[in-house]
């Protein structure tokens, strides 16, 4: 019989990987397998369209965990790479990577349920166990059945206990396969050989308690998106973040956002990493172009441009990008609505569609104590901040930050009517909130940085048309 020892728990749980996306999605998983314990089926069911849209977005597995892994003990240079782990190893999620021409080991599935993103076409070899199992560390296998898969995308797969497979990559480029197992008796690897002398993997341990979830295409998966624009020369691409600062600067103005001297959107240069472009001080929003925005350096020094720069754009913004290399734009101003809801110190509700796109991925700042004028303040906001995509700063104001100018600018002016919206509300009654599950769906639906990003696009085509000046 196979040798099954248990596995320690660990300390804590581990992160491979800190992003908001993974955090939420893990936060589901944990809520939704709780609450579905006795029906193993129906946690699949609801898990799936939280797992879709994280693999939809995909823009928070950094690239090393979607790389393959020439020393790679499964062989064939297939990178798997572990993403998260709990501490008592129940739940694990990772990413595989499996180069052209390249076929995993023989394994069975540690798992009893396990969804994956494949893209590209696939032979999976399906076996199945013809020994009793007396024989440790080794097992005889026989062929039961050879499927193919050719449609790219979301898909999942679903099959009996004690599944045992390999896959081949059919596809010219790298096929990629994020997974999630949950494992129902932990125990250590053991090594399987196979009649058809197949490479064998020591990762992986026959469970008994092995279900893989069948691979479909669903039919409500979502409709792909635009994606922002990636360019080939810096030049463009730094003309490109220019006219959307532009942009957002002029939309600010229209919204009624600009406040005297108050309010700065930065935007990380492409080249120069530790520098960013801002709006000249004491400039209206409404009147700047391309052409009037400036360059600072790390040291708070114009390099180009002729204005000088709001000490608090720098004290703020600095510490923001210093400490989310993430991050390339980020928006604050002294809005209305904005300011009011911050004088609540709280953070905001689930109260609307829109607000669910900050739902457990806002902060709030609950410590005001003057103008920012010093960049130890800005540490200390840009901390709070944390991963998030806004903070509330108590008393203050709202800020935004996003992977690209039009994220950041859609997000604070988004920022600013939940805070409008949520106002209103209390003001008229007693709102009710969305349920925690069905908010956290939500932020997934409507909080992706593509999202973002794409929201800003209509906003950007009808500023461009009513004030083409910005652009000079």
């Amino acid at each position: 019989m196979t040798n099954h020892t248990i596995l320690e728990p660990l300390p804590e749980d581990q992160w491979f990987t800190l992003s908001q996306e993974l955090r939420s999605f893990v936060a589901t998983v944990r809520e939704i397998s709780a609450n579905t314990v006795d029906d193993r089926t129906q946690t699949l069911a609801r898990l799936e369209p939280y797992f879709q849209e994280l693999l939809a977005q995909q823009e928070w597995l950094p690239q090393k965990f979607a790389q393959v892994n020439p020393e790679s003990r499964m062989g064939g240079g297939i990178g798997q790479w572990l993403l998260f782990r709990t501490k008592d190893r129940s739940l694990s999620i990772f990413s595989l990577v499996i180069p052209p021409d390249s076929t995993t080991p023989v394994h069975d599935h540690l798992a009893w349920g396990l969804i994956g993103l494949y893209k590209g076409n696939q032979e999976e070899t399906v076996y199945r166990r013809v020994d009793n199992g007396d024989a440790q560390g080794h097992a005889q296998l026989q062929i039961t059945e050879v499927r193919y898969r050719f449609k790219q995308g979301i898909s999942t797969a679903c099959y009996p206990q004690m599944v045992i497979s390999t896959l081949s990559k059919l596809h010219p480029r790298a096929h990629l396969y994020l997974s999630i197992f949950w494992v129902m008796i932990l125990v250590a690897s053991c090594v399987t050989s196979s009649s058809q002398n197949l490479t064998v993997s020591n990762h992986f341990a026959l469970d008994i308690l092995t279900l893989l979830v069948k691979r479909k295409r669903k039919k409500n998966m979502p409709y792909p998106r635009p994606q922002p624009p990636v360019f080939e020369r810096v030049e463009d691409e730094r003309l490109h973040r220019k006219q959307r600062l532009a942009a957002a600067f002029r939309l600010f103005g229209k919204f009624g956002f600009s406040e005297g001297i108050a309010g700065h959107i930065t935007a990380r240069d492409p080249e120069f990493t530790d520098h960013f472009w801002v709006n000249p001080f004491g400039t209206y929003f409404g009147h700047i172009r391309v052409s009037d925005l400036v360059l600072v350096n790390r040291e708070g020094e114009v390099v180009k441009g002729d204005a000088e720069v709001n000490r608090a754009a720098f004290a703020i913004h600095s510490q923001i990008h210093e400490a989310r290399p993430d991050v390339i734009a980020a928006a604050h101003a002294h809005s209305l609505y904005g300011k009011a809801w911050s004088s609540l110190g709280r953070l905001l509700d689930p109260l609307t569609q829109d607000s669910c796109a900050f739902y457990e991925d806002h902060a709030l700042f609950d410590d005001f104590t003057g103008v920012v004028l010093e960049t130890s303040e800005g540490q200390r906001l840009a901390q709070a901040l944390g991963s998030n995509k806004a903070i509330i700063l108590r008393n203050h104001s709202i800020l935004t930050v996003g992977h690209t100018v039009d994220e950041a600018a859609f997000w604070y002016i988004s920022l600013e009517r939940s805070c409008q919206a949520q106002l209103l509300a209390e003001a008229a009654g007693r709102p009710t909130t969305i349920k925690h599950e069905t908010a956290r769906l939500t932020q997934t639906q409507v909080g992706s940085h593509t999202s973002g990003w794409f929201g800003f696009q209509p906003l950007y085509d009808r500023i461009v048309r009513e004030e083409p000046d910005l652009l000079n």
